[in-house]
């Protein structure tokens, strides 16, 4: 542990973070994967040093995954020894023929289970994902990992007919992107990093050659360099991002005349309001007409639950909200005793409006009962976004994207609601693609994002020299005579890069000086916390949350005491990057 020695103000480190600055410097082409929680999918194009990539020509779909036309195909994989034995849709269709041949318990089916890293609320790479059907756990970095071994197979598989004119691709030409919600925090990116190792994208962490983007922030620049609205500079205009688990909200302003530069107006912000939440508001509402033993037992079937699940998904998908009623198919485990099922739905009509009805085994839910499922998690992101605006009126634009954004009751809600306060309410063409788009452009021009604003403090546990009027008595605070001058110190002390709240401009960072603490140091080590709180003093308070710890060893004390070791930390993009360098300007990632 060091102590600061200097502590430098905010300076350009260009010189020493040229690859993070400039990811796409050394490779031929982008790829970006939008891992999402319902579908994923890739965007390609080939770099250009000296100019702009189109976003209308040179930006490049993913070929049509198996069982799907054209998009996305389902976050869904079936696991078998640690190995995919099925992925996307093709999962979906693999799990049913081996629940009706009764083989389910051999394998590992996960869907859906990207939400589980933001219902955690400590994500490390020993954080488990769990098959909800069969209780079994398997390290997240396992099966993110064989997710994007799939999206990389697929895309180097295009790639190497695309790039046929232009000479072959190698794995080593090739910039990764992944996107990640904004609201994720730091421990979620680190496990999207440990997972692109396991899936063969890169080699280590420390990699220049994976890019992680903000979605919301991906999907603002690609609506600005397609120009899907009329602003000019100063204008400011917010981003929802309403996917599948989450829903990103970004506030942006735009910084230049050319319209192609913004900055954060305030914190990204968001929550797991996104279409899979009226997933479980649908099988709440079947628990709540079947009551719990029933429905347990219902969950406990792999073949009803899959067979249920995937009848819900199409007609949530093909409702217009309008006067149509929807049916859906039950399966055989809720109608058995039909008698029950029907006095289960006397029993519900008694207490609820508006009325379902049963009719040969079938649901039937009138528009104004779909459209109540629906607007349990609509209203909270459109409250959400009203309270936004309201602390940020000068917004002159919402615009939705997304694939929940092709939802015809989330666009109504929202023109409901702001298009009487002059809000121009826009859903770009193929909503669902202006992440995963934008994240390509991102990666080719970072500089796209000039500015943001930190969601949390961060800064490195140092001993600090005792200071009564800062290292106030507390339960944190611990004690220490110095070995080199006999004076008083604490350990475990924060030193704070970044606050809450505080402006983190792009290209710019922190720079610390720290020097040895005691005459026997041959190493310095620091760890990286962060916390929501404005007010921690000692690094053992639990509000703070170890991010990392860089060491630097084999370090000659004479020369590290009267000129310590340099660490730079990069903030202002989507990952922090820190960098220390010895007093023989060694660099160490």
């Amino acid at each position: 542990m060091g102590l600061v020695g200097e502590a430098n103000s905010l300076e350009t480190t260009n010189s020493i973070f040229v690859q993070q600055l400039n990811p796409a410097a050394n490779h031929k082409v982008i790829c970006a994967i939008d891992f999402g929680t319902s579908g994923i999918g890739y965007s390609y194009a080939f770099t250009k040093p000296n100019s702009e990539i189109d976003p209308r020509s040179e930006v490049f779909p993913n070929k049509p995954w198996p069982l799907t036309e054209e998009g996305k195909t389902s976050t869904s994989i079936v696991l078998k020894n640690d190995e995919c034995v099925a992925f996307g849709k093709r999962a979906s269709e693999f799990m049913s023929s081996k629940v009706r041949s009764n083989q389910r318990n051999e394998y590992q089916y996960f869907h859906n289970f990207k939400m589980q890293l933001y219902m955690f609320d400590t994500i490390s790479n020993l954080t488990m994902l769990k098959d909800l059907q069969t209780g079994v756990e398997l390290p997240a970095v396992d099966v993110i990992g064989e997710c994007l071994k799939q999206a990389k197979k697929a895309f180097m598989d295009q790639i190497s007919l695309a790039a046929a004119g232009t000479g072959y691709i190698s794995d080593s030409d090739v910039l990764w992107v992944v996107t990640v919600p904004a609201i994720w925090k730091d421990g979620a990116k680190k496990v999207m990093r440990e997972s692109a190792i396991r899936g063969g994208l890169i080699n280590s962490t420390s990699s220049s050659s994976l890019l992680l983007v903000l979605e919301p922030e991906a999907a603002s620049v690609w609506c600005l360099m397609n120009q899907h609205f009329k602003l000019n500079r100063g204008d400011i205009y917010v981003v929802v991002d309403c996917g599948g688990g989450t829903v990103d909200v970004t506030v942006h302003e735009i910084t230049d005349e050319n319209k192609s530069q913004v900055k954060e107006a305030i914190p990204v912000s968001g929550g797991d309001w996104g279409s899979t939440a009226i997933d479980r508001s649908f099988f709440q509402f079947i628990k709540d007409i079947v009551g719990t033993p029933k429905y347990d037992l219902f969950t406990k079937d792999s073949r009803a639950h899959l067979q249920l699940r995937e009848e819900w998904e199409k007609r949530k998908c093909s409702f217009e909200d309008d006067d149509t009623e929807t049916t859906i198919s039950l399966p055989q485990i809720l109608t058995n005793d039909y008698d029950a099922l029907e006095a289960a739905i006397e029993s519900y009509n008694q207490s609820n409006v508006p009325a379902i009805q049963l009719d040969s085994y079938q649901l039937i839910l009138s528009a104004e009962s779909m459209r109540k499922l629906f607007m349990q998690t609509i209203d909270k992101i459109v409250n959400h976004i009203d309270d936004i605006y309201q602390r940020n009126s000068q917004a002159k634009s919402i615009v939705i994207v997304g694939n929940f954004a092709n939802c015809k009751s989330i666009q109504k809600a929202f023109r409901h609601k702001f298009e009487h306060k002059r809000v121009s309410i826009i859903v770009p063409p193929n909503p669902g693609t202006c992440v995963v788009n934008g994240a390509v452009l991102v990666a080719h021009r970072p500089s796209a994002i000039t500015e943001h604003i930190s969601r949390f403090s961060y800064g490195g546990a140092i001993t600090d020299k005792y200071d009564p009027k800062v290292h106030v008595p507390s339960p944190y605070r611990v004690m220490i005579t110095s070995d080199i001058d006999g004076t008083e110190r604490v350990r475990s002390c924060m030193d704070w890069f970044v606050r809450v709240g505080e402006k983190m401009q792009y290209g710019k960072a922190i720079t610390r000086t720290y020097l040895p603490s005691s005459s026997k140091q041959s190493a310095i080590s620091v760890q990286f916390y962060e916390t929501s709180s404005t007010d921690v003093i000692y690094a053992s308070d639990p509000r703070c949350k170890l991010l990392g710890k860089i060491s630097t060893q084999n370090l000659d004390y004479e020369q590290i005491r009267d000129q310590g070791v340099k660490y730079h930390i990069l903030f202002g993009a989507s990952e922090i990057h820190v960098i220390s360098e010895d007093p023989k300007g060694n660099k160490h990632e």
